[in-house]
């Protein structure tokens, strides 16, 4: 197997357990290689580190989940292994640019607009 197929199989398996507490050394441990090498070959082939691949992947989830779930921020936030509201928050607003809760109540403002809209082609 080569680099490449390795890595591929080491970000499915990121992908399967996301929620889940990941480290380098497991990591490495998965593809047969020392940590360092690991992280070395991870960082070349996908721009990332592994660790900084794992909180995008993760922000990137919740992004969705705030998006498309009626779940509370904090539940998702506890649900990918942040210890507090405000750590998500932080961490949330460094990759994205937005608050959670910015993104949740820009979604509800477009669902408010798009009802009235409708409402009011409804009774022209």
């Amino acid at each position: 197997m080569n680099y490449f197929e390795m890595i591929n199989q080491i970000i499915e398996y990121i992908e399967i357990h996301l929620k889940e507490e990941l480290n380098l050394k497991e990591l490495a441990q998965k593809a047969s290689l020392s940590p360092y090498h690991f992280h070395r070959i991870f960082t070349t082939t996908t721009g990332y580190s592994p660790m900084e691949y794992i909180r995008k992947r993760r922000i990137y989830f919740a992004f969705q989940e705030i998006r498309n779930s009626k779940k509370s921020i904090l539940e998702i936030a506890l649900e990918l292994g942040y210890s507090s509201n405000e750590t998500f928050t932080r961490a949330f607003f460094k990759e994205c640019g937005s608050k959670p809760s910015e993104i949740r109540n820009y979604q509800r403002k477009q669902f408010t607009e798009k009802i009235s809209h409708t409402q009011s082609n409804l009774q022209r």
